[in-house]
């Protein structure tokens, strides 16, 4: 769908449908998790108009392309049975975290879950400066936002098993690039650079090893 509004070719349409259907089957709660920030987006895009969300026919495909997958969702479930993008919600209201928890579940999802990777505070802060250095003027910035928002209130009264999950599937790697990019691309003094990337380099060995450790 990115392809389809910056290009201009209703074809790329059908490949976003495509792959978009696939999630349904490979990962219902993948799939809800940018399902429902999709949906937002395509009711707010027919009813206000933001800068760079495109002309109107675009606008009407991206609000297509949320319907069409809201039916594969539930063809899903009809032919084949089990779970469904959105019904993977009740999973997730099952497992909200008490106020007397949330800090053990907080600690147990960032330091435990996938070998303790999002404990990383170099990773972190990069990806928080990403954000923030982000011009956020395009659709898929809009997107984006609605994204990181919803995802971020589901982290906050998630449990720890829900907490990691938003994290895993949130692209965080994305933001932590554009971060170390405006740092990287801000500095003039060679040396810095150098410095700069190999401490970077070095932080997230160090937690890719220490994480290959807790996981064995």
């Amino acid at each position: 769908m990115v392809r389809r509004l910056r290009l201009g070719e209703r074809r790329y349409l059908a490949y976003a449908v495509l792959f978009g259907a696939l999630l349904v089957f490979t990962h219902p709660w993948t799939f809800l998790q940018y399902y429902v920030p999709l949906l937002v987006v395509a009711v707010l895009l027919m009813l206000v108009s933001w800068d760079g969300a495109g002309d109107r026919l675009l606008r009407f495909d991206v609000f297509l392309f949320a319907i069409m997958l809201g039916v594969v969702d539930f063809l899903k479930v009809v032919l084949f049975g089990g779970y469904a993008g959105v019904a993977a919600s009740g999973t997730a209201l099952t497992g909200l975290t008490s106020l007397g928890a949330y800090w053990t579940d907080t600690v147990m999802s960032l330091s435990v879950m996938f070998g303790g990777l999002y404990s990383n505070l170099v990773f972190l802060g990069l990806a928080i400066l990403g954000f923030l250095v982000s011009g956020r003027k395009k659709f898929m910035d809009h997107y984006f936002e609605i994204l990181l928002g919803l995802s971020s209130l589901v982290f906050l009264v998630g449990d720890a098993t829900i907490k990691s999950r938003v994290l895993y599937n949130f692209p965080i790697g994305f933001l932590a690039a554009q971060g170390f990019s405006s740092v990287y691309g801000g500095e003039d003094d060679e040396v810095f650079k150098w410095l700069f990337t190999f401490f970077v380099a070095s932080v997230m060995l160090t937690y890719l090893f220490r994480g290959l450790a807790n996981i064995v």
